[in-house]
């Protein structure tokens, strides 16, 4: 089918623009007297060399006044229409690379051995968002050797119909910067690396005497494992072609998980304190990891942050109902955390929910999460609570105060965050004296 297609619209190309392409030749004439086409070696399906066919741009080396313009607009591919015809390519696909493209950026290697088993394009994906990196490029045309479709090579189609008429610059621009939301994740970086050096508490003293010890211990097991896990999404950042992401996220995202495991090793120690003893195994933290595993990076996100919500709003509750001592400045601790973990992933959604339709579907996916995470903590912590003389209604209304105000700091392209401010202050009403 995609052989046809090529051929229908290679040939409904050459048939409409032909006038461009005489227009173009007349211009390389005049601009330098050279040849008009310029032809080189490049590697295609199962790296079978073949002719490419594109129009001179250069003359000694140096880019010519009309190939400034043809480079600026993409119309110098257009005579590669030559080479859909004869088979050596496709509308769309990888760029066409030279043998010494290949070795230059190490991809001779059997690990990218997948590239080579479609037919170049004249445009695709890597095309589009050309300019980022090497590795960019490769999770670019990664992605679509995976969900290539009749669909996909539509839009890429159309979007390379607009980088002719307006140029690349212009139109990459809009792709990179299309929600005017931009995140300085080495800021992220350099706070995730500074609370790395952080030590870990030693012997806590013993408070399993209390009459609610048994419960809470109970409740913070599972907890503690539910932050022991999130190894995913490291690989899942490093892997994906989304904008906006860059190494400085992956590596606090990395730092991220390294500081969830560190809270797993906090609640282990609150556990042990309140005379209980960890788990291996509970039906919500199953879920949530089965859940996990087969989701996306944003939508993986969107869980994390339900969980820091749950986090903020539990771990406050308790630490607000606890006598003063260690296990209550620990839960504080988490609490905090879970505040800058909240920001983090917030700056993450922002990037891909400003819009009117973007915006709707992740308040509707966020709306769906939250309320699932919310019946399954009350079902699952619902013994604490009541041991702690936590009422049920009040935890529904801090936990719905945080989901409201989140999704408005997700959807806005300024968020401020005072609303986290407010929460410390009401907790403040609930703490034993």
């Amino acid at each position: 089918m995609k052989r046809r297609v090529d051929i229908l619209l290679a040939v409904a190309g050459l048939f409409l623009l032909s006038p461009v392409f005489i227009l173009i030749a007349l211009i390389i004439k005049l601009d330098d007297g050279g040849p008009i086409i310029f032809k080189q070696y490049r590697l295609g399906k199962y790296k079978r060399p073949f002719l490419i066919n594109k129009f001179r741009t250069m003359q000694d080396g140096k880019i010519t006044r009309a190939g400034q313009w043809l480079r600026t607009s993409g119309l110098d591919e257009l005579p590669q229409i030559v080479n859909i015809l004869k088979g050596d390519m496709s509308v769309v696909g990888p760029r066409p690379l030279t043998h010494d493209d290949i070795q230059r950026i190490g991809w001779d290697k059997r690990y990218y051995i997948a590239r080579w088993h479609i037919k170049p394009g004249i445009t695709g994906l890597a095309q589009l968002y050309a300019g980022r990196s090497v590795h960019h490029s490769w999770l670019y045309d990664k992605t679509y050797l995976k969900n290539q479709s009749f669909l996909l090579d539509s839009k890429i189609i159309i979007l390379t119909l607009f980088m002719n008429i307006l140029g690349k610059r212009r139109v990459r621009t809009w792709l990179y910067k299309r929600n005017n939301v931009s995140v300085n994740w080495t800021r992220w970086a350099i706070l995730f690396a500074a609370r790395r050096v952080r030590p870990m508490p030693q012997t806590l003293e013993d408070s399993s005497h209390y009459p609610w010890s048994a419960a809470l211990a109970r409740s913070l097991a599972i907890f503690q494992l539910g932050e022991s896990g999130g190894g995913t999404v490291i690989d899942q950042a490093n892997s994906s072609p989304l904008h906006g992401i860059s190494p400085a996220y992956c590596k606090s995202v990395e730092w991220f998980v390294d500081e969830e495991h560190r809270h797993a090793d906090i609640l282990a120690c609150c556990v042990k304190s309140l005379g209980g003893q960890c788990i291996k195994h509970n039906w919500t933290a199953k879920l949530f990891v089965f859940g996990r595993r087969l989701m996306g990076l944003r939508l993986k996100v969107l869980v994390l942050l339900a969980a820091e919500v749950v986090g903020i709003c539990y771990y406050k509750l308790l630490a607000m109902r606890l006598p003063e001592g260690q296990v209550r400045d620990l839960l504080d601790e988490l609490a905090k955390d879970e505040e800058a973990h909240l920001k983090f992933h917030s700056d993450f959604l922002r990037l891909y929910t400003q819009g009117t339709l973007p915006g709707i579907f992740f308040r509707l996916i966020w709306r769906i999460v939250t309320y699932a995470a919310a019946i399954m903590v009350s079902i699952d912590h619902r013994h604490a609570l009541k041991q702690m003389d936590i009422p049920l209604k009040l935890v529904w209304q801090r936990w719905m105060f945080l989901v409201r105000e989140t999704e408005n700091q997700i959807t806005t392209q300024k968020p401020n965050y005072q609303f986290l401010q407010q929460v410390n202050i009401d907790y403040q009403l609930y703490t034993i004296k």
